[in-house]
C-alpha cells in the first residue's frame, strides 16, 4: 500500500508533531513552509503543516483540527532583526520562507506597535526564502524565520513578532497547521492527532540542550480555543489590511459514515417504544444520528416510561455533616447496613489510578472495593459497609441477581469512553436485561475549565450518551444526570436528553475520588432547585430506593417583569 504523503517544515520546531508517525505508513517530505503550502496545492503532498496565510489564500485547503505551531508570548524563531533600532530602518527585506511570518510583520508594521516606530518612507522588499539573516546590516532589517533565527549573532537586535502580537491582541499567535484538501481519510487525522499528543508529550525525552529549551518553553502546539481565538483575530485584521485573500478559519468536516436514514429512524422508532437496539444498531445511532434526534428519542421514552412525573433530584449527606430528615429516615429501610451498590462501567484509568491514590494517602476508600467474582451480598451486609462498588466488566449475571435478591439499591454508573459509549450501553443492556437495577447515572471526564483540550469528550458527547444510554437500557427505570462530574447547567441539559434525575447534590453527593485535571463541580440544593424550576416543575426529593421523601427545599422566586416595576425600583451599579 502507498504511503500517505505528509509535508512538513525542516524546522526543529515542527519536528514533534511528526516524530510519532509511522514510517512505514506515512512518507515525510520537508522543505520550507512556502515550498510545503505550495506542494500541497499542487496535490504533491495529502496533508501538510503549512502557514496559516496559506490556507487564508487558498479556498481549497481546510484546517484539520488537532495542533498547530504557534506561541503564547515570545516565540524565539520569528524575529526582525537588525543593527539599529525601528527608527533608523530604511529598509525591512521580507525571508520568503513563510507567508505568515511576513505577513503579521507587515501587520504589525502597518496597524500594531511597530507603526509609530517606523519611518513613514520605509522600505517593504519580498526577498526569496533564506535571504533574511544576509541582508540583515547597517539601517537594513530582515524578518528571520525557524532555526536560523534561534543562530543569529547574539550582537544583533530583535524584535520578536510573536511576542508584540502578544502584547497588541493579548491572544497566542498561530504560525502553521495541518491542512489539507476534502476528503483526507479518517485514519489520517486521527493518526495526526495521535502523534501530535505523543510527539508532544515526549519532547523532554527525545530533545535536549538548546533545542529542548526552546520548545519547551517557546512553543505553543494544542490547536485548542484559545489558539483558534487567536488565529481567527488575526484572519479578521490581516483580511481588513488586505493582506490575506479571506477571513475564514474552515475546519475539514469529520468524516461521516452514510447510512440509510430510513433504517436508522425505525431503529429509534422501536428504541422509543422500549425495544433495546442490537449492539450494532446501537453503534450506528452512536455514529449517524444528528444529536438533535438522539436528544428527541432519549426525551419521548422518557416520557413513554414515567410519564408526566416531574423532575426529581436526590438530596445526599455526608456522615459528618448536616441531614435532611426525610431523606434520613427512608434512606437505609431496605438495607440496614449497606445503603447502595454502585455497578461501574467505562470507568477510566486514570480515576482508578486516583483512588488507588487516594487509598495509600489517607488508608481508606470512602467506598469499598472488591472483587465482583467473589462478592457476597451476606457477608457484605455483615460488615456494615456504607456502599458496596462493583466492576460491570466482571460482574456476571448470576452474581447479579444474588445482589438484586438482597433488596440493596443497585445503580450503574456509567463512564463514556471518549464520547462513544456503544460497546459500554450494549454490555449493559445484556446484563441488565432481567431487571434490578434501579438507575443508570451518566458521566464524562471533561477537562478542567471552560476550555475543551485537542481530542478531549466535550458536553455535546455527554448528552448523546444521556439519551443513548436511555434507549438501550429499556429495563433500567431511571437515568441519571452528574452535578459533580458535568456541573448543574449541563445536568439540566441532560433531563431533556432522556435522563429523569438531576442526580445527587449536597455536601455528601458522589464521594469517589477523580483524577487531575478532570473537572468537578460544586452544587447546592438551593441551584438545584432552581435549575429543576426552570424546567417548569415544582422539584422532588427522592432517597437511594427511588422513593419520594419530600417536597421542595426552598420557595420559589417571584420577580416581577421589568416592565411593571417602577423605575424607582431599578439600580444600575456603578461599575
Amino acid at each position: 500500500m502507498d504511503r500517505v504523503r505528509v509535508g512538513t517544515v525542516s524546522y526543529v520546531n515542527a519536528q514533534p508533531l511528526t516524530d510519532a508517525l509511522d514510517p512505514q505508513a506515512y512518507a515525510i517530505v520537508r522543505d520550507v513552509p512556502s515550498a510545503i503550502a505550495r506542494q500541497l496545492v499542487e496535490g504533491s503532498v495529502d496533508v501538510a503543516l503549512v502557514p496559516v496565510a496559506a490556507v487564508l489564500d487558498n479556498p481549497d485547503l481546510h484546517v484539520v483540527p488537532g495542533w498547530c505551531v504557534g506561541a503564547d508570548g515570545p516565540v524565539h524563531s520569528v524575529v526582525i532583526a537588525a543593527e539599529t533600532e525601528p527608527e533608523a530602518w530604511t529598509e525591512l527585506v521580507l525571508d520568503g520562507s513563510s507567508r505568515t511570518s511576513v505577513t503579521l510583520a507587515r501587520l504589525l508594521i502597518a496597524e500594531g506597535p511597530l507603526k509609530d516606530r517606523v519611518r513613514p518612507d520605509l522600505v517593504i522588499t519580498d526577498g526569496p526564502p533564506g535571504s533574511g539573516p544576509v541582508r540583515v546590516g547597517g539601517t537594513v532589517a530582515a524578518v528571520v524565520i525557524g532555526d536560523p533565527a534561534r543562530a543569529l549573532p547574539a550582537s544583533l537586535m530583535r524584535w520578536d513578532l510573536a511576542a508584540l502580537w502578544k502584547a497588541w491582541t493579548g491572544r497566542p499567535f498561530v504560525f502553521a497547521v495541518w491542512a489539507a484538501q476534502e476528503g483526507l481519510a479518517q485514519s489520517v487525522r486521527d493518526a495526526l492527532r495521535t502523534a501530535g499528543a505523543e510527539g508532544t508529550a515526549g519532547i523532554e525525552a527525545r530533545y535536549t540542550g538548546d533545542d529542548l529549551d526552546y520548545l519547551r518553553t517557546f512553543l505553543r502546539y494544542p490547536l485548542d480555543e484559545p489558539a483558534l481565538i487567536g488565529l481567527r483575530e488575526f484572519a479578521a485584521r490581516a483580511h481588513r489590511a488586505g493582506l490575506v485573500r479571506s477571513d475564514a478559519v474552515v475546519l475539514l468536516d469529520p468524516v461521516v459514515r452514510r447510512r440509510a436514514r430510513r433504517d436508522l429512524d425505525t431503529v429509534l422508532a422501536r428504541a422509543i417504544d422500549g425495544v433495546s437496539p442490537s449492539a450494532a444498531s446501537l453503534a450506528a445511532l452512536a455514529a449517524d444520528v444528528p444529536g438533535a434526534d438522539l436528544h428527541l428519542a432519549g426525551l419521548l421514552r422518557r416520557q413513554a416510561m414515567h410519564g408526566a412525573a416531574p423532575f426529581t433530584w436526590l438530596y445526599a449527606v455526608g456522615a459528618d455533616g448536616g441531614s435532611a430528615e426525610a431523606f434520613a429516615e427512608g434512606l437505609r429501610d431496605a438495607a440496614p447496613e449497606a445503603s447502595c451498590v454502585v455497578i461501574e462501567a467505562g470507568l477510566p484509568s486514570a480515576v482508578r489510578a486516583a483512588r488507588a491514590a487516594a487509598v495509600r494517602a489517607t488508608g481508606r476508600d470512602p467506598l469499598l472495593d472488591i472483587a465482583s467474582g467473589h462478592a457476597d451480598p451476606a457477608l457484605v451486609l455483615a460488615e456494615g459497609f456504607d456502599a458496596v462498588r462493583l466492576d460491570a466488566h466482571t460482574l456476571t449475571a448470576d452474581r447479579l441477581a444474588a445482589w438484586v435478591a438482597s433488596g440493596i439499591a443497585l445503580e450503574v454508573a456509567l463512564w463514556l469512553d471518549h464520547g462513544d459509549p456503544a460497546a459500554a450501553l450494549a454490555d449493559l443492556a445484556a446484563l441488565t436485561a432481567a431487571g434490578g437495577v434501579q438507575a443508570v447515572s451518566v458521566h464524562l471526564s471533561l477537562p478542567e475549565g471552560a476550555l475543551v483540550a485537542p481530542g478531549s469528550p466535550t458536553p455535546a458527547a455527554y448528552l448523546r450518551g444521556v439519551a443513548l444510554a436511555r434507549l438501550a437500557l429499556p429495563n433500567v427505570p431511571h437515568v441519571v444526570a452528574s452535578p459533580r462530574t458535568q456541573g448543574l447547567v449541563l445536568a439540566q441539559a441532560a433531563l431533556l436528553a432522556g435522563a429523569c434525575d438531576l442526580g445527587p447534590v449536597g455536601p455528601g453527593a458522589d464521594p469517589r475520588a477523580l483524577p487531575a485535571g478532570v473537572a468537578s463541580f460544586e452544587a447546592d440544593p438551593v441551584e438545584a432547585e432552581r435549575v429543576l424550576r426552570a424546567l417548569g416543575a415544582e422539584p422532588v426529593r427522592r432517597d437511594l430506593h427511588w422513593r419520594v421523601v419530600g417536597g421542595p427545599l426552598t420557595a420559589p422566586r417571584k420577580v416581577r417583569p421589568v416592565e411593571v416595576r417602577d423605575r424607582s425600583e431599578i439600580h444600575v451599579r456603578d461599575v
